[in-house]
């Protein structure tokens, strides 16, 4: 991986790691640092999107063709079996990261706390918003619609949501910084799917090297 998504994931683990500290020092009791942080979310996420939709769909080119491709999963077979398709691998893991602050500020912004309830409500807004934006790329003409992006988009939505519950489980006194129980479980559904990359992205540089 010799492109930019290194420098997309450094940027995004250092806003989570603010977005966590904050949401930790929101959990002592002062309604006012809760109120003060939720603001705080509601403009970035105001922000996010208007940047997300500016990127997914007014800067683009229109072109006469629209390019549909309703195959779940594709692109993650491509990456498997063909090795030189690095553009392809990017464009997942761009997909992925581009969505995680969604997971992370919308049930923030909407004062929501951490439940099955929220994880359904922000994992079916995240989407739904993928599916407009593609829906829109393809009767705009603005580019390549893909199923797989709505997968991505989602699984990325999925991974914010751990980090907005594991920011649930965390909380700041004095200089102490305390971990609820259970917070192990905001963890591994994340961590299970970043090992899952980094296996792909293994297999893709060695195996299939080694059978070319």
């Amino acid at each position: 991986m010799s492109y930019s998504v290194y420098m997309e994931s450094f940027v995004l683990i250092l806003l989570s790691f603010v977005y966590l500290m904050m949401g930790a020092k929101s959990a002592e009791k002062c309604e006012e640092k809760k109120k003060n942080f939720r603001t705080l979310c509601i403009v970035v996420f105001v922000l996010y999107i208007a940047i997300l939709l500016s990127v997914a769909l007014l800067e683009r080119t229109q072109s006469c063709k629209r390019y549909l491709d309703l195959t779940p999963f594709g692109s993650y077979y491509k990456i498997l079996t063909c090795y030189a398709c690095l553009d392809v691998y990017k464009q997942i893991i761009d997909n992925i990261l581009v969505f995680i602050p969604f997971g992370m500020l919308f049930p923030r912004a909407a004062g929501m706390k951490s439940s099955k309830r929220t994880f359904a409500v922000t994992a079916a807004a995240g989407c739904a918003l993928s599916l407009l934006i593609e829906a829109s790329q393809y009767v705009f003409g603005l580019g390549y619609s893909e199923i797989d992006d709505v997968i991505n988009n989602t699984f990325g939505c999925i991974i914010g949501i751990g980090v907005f519950a594991f920011s649930e489980k965390l909380s700041i006194s004095g200089k102490t910084i305390t971990l609820k129980d259970g917070w192990q479980k905001c963890l591994i559904p994340a961590g299970c799917f970043c090992l899952l990359m980094f296996l792909i992205d293994v297999y893709r540089e060695y195996s299939l090297l080694l059978w070319r």
